[in-house]
């Protein structure tokens, strides 16, 4: 019950940021917001990524010291280039830095209702100078709401963290953990690079070619596949550990293949309709047949890591990245740059899945990954076509046979 609680409460969070920020504060403020700190997103993003293994190289207990040594030189040395060249709010990457370790530490010694409870004073906190701010003329700058909601929650749990974090390292312990952490900075950013250039990067790009309002259309747009990909019942963040520890990782792989699929190709068919039913929320949906192709991409990459696949999989990242970015000068309206998140996330997700032995894809799907851009780029004019392609989806994996109820039940226990 409590895993399903700390579920709720971060996708609850992650939806108001997303999508009541915006609604809030119109999307052309909203694009400024994020054109302005794209860089904090985006090393909060990396930082993320970095200090995951801590939870292997530290005990619970001293873990906070090791990611509040490491947060903090990162956060000196931003503050220090924003002097020279602003590249956005410290303040924001303070709050957000405290926050991951707080959490970080908080998973680490199991202390599930603390981590409830930190979820729900970030949530109350950001509502109420939500609508203190709607209900005074947006009387508060977004940055400033966005600094105060992550700082001080964090600062008042670091407390309850640091009282269960009773025993500090020794100087010499606190070093050999972060140059044991930076030896594995390069592959793990090297095999997340797809990911993190397309779920946080992009702004810090597309800032300087799209107007305000269309990056902030943009944002949420991204923000809506992302978001989808939380309701799943398995969290992405189980993932890895769950093909690691099963003894029939392949298996649980391929069952957990065809239930994603399954599952997304009807989401998207609900976001079509939605669309269909809703003009207005259209442009905020376009992006929907992206979210097969999008699970697939992070069921794989999980699976690679999982199976030691390192090699093939950074080749595929630095490839598929550096190709993005020699693109995305090119980029100039909101449309174009949502059939390159299309694009890219297709043609991730075929090389990772025609680079898999355990995979065996049938001839139908690199075929839909192919037609995900294309249906992304025709919904503008026809949304039918998104229903089109999500019963192609379908009709891909009962072919393939589809799970049956006692496999379901296995995969239920298993994660």
């Amino acid at each position: 019950m409590l895993n399903v609680l700390v579920q709720l409460f971060t996708l609850l969070y992650g939806l108001m940021i997303n999508f009541l920020l915006p609604a809030t504060y119109g999307l052309a403020i909203y694009g400024e917001f994020i054109a302005l700190n794209a860089m904090v997103f985006l090393v909060h993003r990396s930082m993320t990524i970095i200090s995951e293994p801590l939870i292997r190289f530290t005990s619970p207990e001293t873990l906070i010291y090791s990611s509040l040594t490491l947060s903090g030189i990162v956060f000196l040395a931003f503050t220090f280039i924003n002097a020279v060249i602003p590249i956005g709010s410290p303040l924001l990457l303070f709050g957000m830095l405290l926050s991951s370790s707080v959490l970080l530490s908080l998973q680490a010694l199991r202390l599930r209702r603390a981590y409830i409870g930190f979820l729900l004073a970030a949530c109350g906190l950001f509502l109420i100078l939500l609508i203190s701010s709607y209900m005074n003329n947006l009387s508060i700058p977004l940055v400033r709401l966005m600094e105060v909601s992550a700082t001080i929650p964090a600062l008042i749990w670091l407390i309850v963290v640091v009282k269960a974090s009773d025993v500090a390292p020794r100087g010499a312990e606190l070093a050999a953990t972060l140059k044991l952490l930076m030896k594995q900075v390069p592959q793990m950013l090297s095999i997340t690079a797809v990911m993190n250039l397309y779920m946080s990067a992009l702004p810090v790009f597309l800032a300087r070619t799209l107007v305000p309002f269309d990056l902030g259309l943009f944002k949420v747009m991204t923000s809506v596949i992302q978001s989808a990909t939380s309701i799943f019942p398995v969290s992405t963040q189980a993932l890895l550990s769950s093909f690691v520890r099963h003894k029939h990782g392949v298996q649980l792989y391929r069952l957990l293949v065809s239930v994603a699929t399954l599952y997304f190709a009807v989401a998207t068919a609900g976001l079509v309709l939605l669309a269909m039913v809703l003009p207005k929320a259209a442009p905020y949906v376009a992006l929907a047949a992206c979210l097969p192709v999008f699970y697939r991409a992070i069921l794989t990459e999980r699976h690679f890591t999982a199976t030691h696949r390192i090699k093939p999989l950074m080749a595929i990242n630095l490839v598929i990245a550096f190709a993005t970015i020699l693109i995305l000068p090119h980029i100039n309206t909101v449309e174009t740059a949502a059939v390159l998140y299309a694009t890219g996330f297709s043609a991730y997700a075929m090389a990772l899945v025609m680079s898999d032995p355990d995979g065996r894809p049938p001839l139908l799907t690199p075929v839909l990954m192919l037609l995900a851009p294309l249906t992304v780029d025709l919904m503008r004019y026809h949304a039918w076509i998104g229903l089109f392609y999500a019963s192609l989806v379908v009709l891909g994996e009962l072919i393939r046979q589809p799970p049956s109820r006692a496999e379901l039940k296995l995969l239920w226990r298993d994660l």
